[in-house]
């Protein structure tokens, strides 16, 4: 409706559920997944059957007398997470029963969608997934089975699935309100993965003449496939090199055209298949290393050296991105 291509999609609680769903469904629509702890194997897993489970996960629901009674249960969970700001955000989670509160859902309505994330078909529905994951998951605030049964799923499906990072907070299940600082980068990092992840696909799914012109220099096609091979085959370095902190040593000056040139040439007998191989290979790379990366540090070589990580990414992809324009341009000219 709001005219969104591939998006990121994150899911808390029940909405990881369908977030899962969602990416699984749609690997068209879904460029990142992340998954704000939220359950990512079967609780059949756990040996409990779903009599127990519905027990366990269904206890009787809270009704508040007013909404300070409900405020006070909240703040007494979220401890020195807690501010006068959220007193609006328990308010919105509740509907007005009588001269009380109760929460929206009845009992017969939350059973159903319990029911529904008990037999969920997590073994079927992880292998369809096909874009860069997170799983950020709490430590803490539970009992020590459902602690080790998190540890495990989690490393399963770090096993299992390609591009899955894992990140564990020290927090109760409300990691977006204890942690919301953390939460919101980590989300970043997700965003840059899935960016680069699409636009490496984009780039070795192309095909056409890879002599035609492109209008850029005197590149051919090939030629700058090969600076898009190069380029992001240095971008590990970048992302790991750091500025001097105490500027002792003056870098130089970072000569673009005559390393561009330089790549281009040393990879001019490669044939693309190779230069695909290479864009491929080092986005795997990319990936790991972009799950982890301080976005506020400065980057300390190339082009973009003093910007923060983050925005010397994200100058990256818009390279990047205008070559892969660049590209698509000059080969559908080719064909006609």
């Amino acid at each position: 409706a709001v005219g969104l291509e591939r998006v990121v999609v994150a899911g808390h609680s029940w909405g990881a559920t369908i977030a899962l769903q969602l990416a699984a469904d749609r690997p068209d629509l879904v460029a990142g997944l992340a998954i704000i702890h939220g359950p990512v194997r079967p609780w059949s897993e756990t040996g409990l059957t779903w009599e127990q489970a519905e027990k366990f996960m269904q206890p009787p629901l809270p009704v508040y007398a007013d909404l300070d009674q409900a405020v006070a249960e909240k703040r007494s969970i979220l401890k020195d997470a807690w501010d006068d700001d959220l007193v609006d955000f328990v308010r919105s989670g509740l509907v007005a029963e009588g001269a009380g509160f109760r929460l929206p859902l009845t009992v017969p309505i939350r059973l159903q969608i319990l029911r529904s994330m008990y037999f969920q078909p997590y073994a079927v529905l992880w292998p369809q997934v096909r874009c860069p994951v997170l799983l950020a998951l709490a430590a803490g605030g539970e009992e020590s089975i459902f602690t080790d049964f998190k540890k495990r799923s989690a490393a399963l499906i770090a096993e299992q699935v390609p591009g899955t990072a894992v990140h564990w907070y020290q927090s109760g299940h409300d990691i977006p309100i204890e942690h919301p600082a953390a939460v919101a980068a980590d989300l970043e990092r997700l965003c840059l993965r899935a960016a680069f992840a699409d636009m490496t696909a984009e780039i070795a799914g192309l095909e056409g003449s890879w002599d035609a012109p492109t209008g850029y220099l005197d590149w051919t096609a090939k030629d700058l496939l090969a600076h898009l091979s190069g380029t992001q085959a240095a971008l590990p370095a970048v992302a790991r090199s750091r500025a001097d902190p105490v500027g002792s040593t003056a870098a130089e000056p970072f000569d673009s055209d005559r390393w561009n040139a330089s790549q281009v040439r040393r990879r001019k007998d490669l044939p693309a298949a190779d230069l695909f191989a290479e864009l491929t290979t080092v986005g795997d790379e990319m990936d790991g290393l972009l799950a982890e990366l301080p976005l506020e540090e400065p980057i300390g070589s190339g082009p973009y050296a003093g910007a923060t990580a983050e925005s010397a990414m994200r100058s990256m992809l818009d390279h990047q991105r205008d070559h892969l324009a660049e590209l698509r341009r000059s080969l559908a000219a080719a064909s006609v």
